[in-house]
């Protein structure tokens, strides 16, 4: 959306995510409408760090270095292991494997 220059749209859409991954300590695979978690997965995919760093090149906002940073933070925190990174369970925090 920021991309395509509908920034107001993606600060929206962002920010709904960005309080989901609050809520939870990652962005789970699929959430409901009430953002609680549907399914639980998370599969460590950069989309919502893509667009906060788009968001950051379209605003200059440091709001969206800050939750860049946080969002990274908690990749490495939950998802790292010794051979790199791996999925898990949001709910629980449990590592999964996902074939």
């Amino acid at each position: 959306m920021a991309i395509a220059g509908d920034v107001d749209a993606a600060v929206a859409h962002h920010e709904m995510l960005y309080m989901v991954h609050k809520k939870n300590g990652l962005l789970p695979e699929a959430f409901t409408t009430d953002l609680d978690v549907y399914w639980p997965h998370h599969l460590i995919r950069p989309e919502l760090v893509e667009s906060t760093y788009h968001l950051y090149k379209n605003t200059h906002d440091p709001y969206y270095l800050e939750v860049g940073a946080e969002l990274l933070e908690s990749i490495e925190k939950y998802t790292r292991v010794p051979c790199g990174f791996a999925a898990l369970e949001v709910r629980v925090i449990l590592f999964v494997n996902i074939n």
